[in-house]
């Protein structure tokens, strides 16, 4: 509700009859702002130590400006390396594990990404996860949506040799 004063129209009085409420009704829009990640390779697809992984985290704000700093903060798994921000776009992000990125109060109704990438290491097991969490208003879309798992092939090698070892070559 917005309450108006001063000035005004002189010919609102009491004595003309009219109706001279001041009281405005505004409707107020809340703004709304859900939250979804994504891998390239996908999430449930294998990967290998060694390989990149770029995760993108979305905010798409609806219904209104935002009101609030929305923070967005991505721990990095066991297995895996940060490597860097390669795109921030309207966020500001750190340069390390967890990547904490924020999306400034005011910032219009839209869809705002941030790219990253990270290495698979010697240390990932048979997968690989990491998870965001949002705060200051952010949620997931679906919980699932803010957690990415992928599955770790390891190369393992055998030697053998014809003749065995140790038998006499010809």
């Amino acid at each position: 509700t917005a309450t108006l004063s001063g000035g005004g129209d002189p010919a609102c009085t009491a004595a003309t009859g009219q109706a001279c409420d001041p009281t405005v009704n505004v409707p107020v829009t809340t703004p709304a702002v859900s939250v979804a990640k994504t891998a390239s390779p996908a999430a449930g697809t294998a990967v290998a130590v060694g390989q990149t992984i770029t995760y993108t985290l979305t905010s798409t704000v609806t219904n209104a400006a935002t009101t609030t700093v929305s923070t967005l903060t991505d721990t990095l798994g066991t297995g895996l390396a940060f490597g860097s921000v390669t795109n921030a776009g309207v966020y500001t992000c750190n340069a390390a594990n967890p990547i904490v990125c924020t999306l400034p109060s005011g910032t219009a109704p839209g869809s705002y990404s941030v790219t990253y990438t990270a290495t698979v290491t010697s240390a990932a097991t048979t997968s690989v996860s990491n998870s965001v969490v949002p705060t200051g208003g952010p949620t997931c879309t679906l919980p699932a949506n803010c957690t990415v798992n992928n599955p770790v092939t390891k190369t393992t090698i055998v030697k053998t040799a014809n003749p065995a070892a140790g038998s006499p070559v010809a």
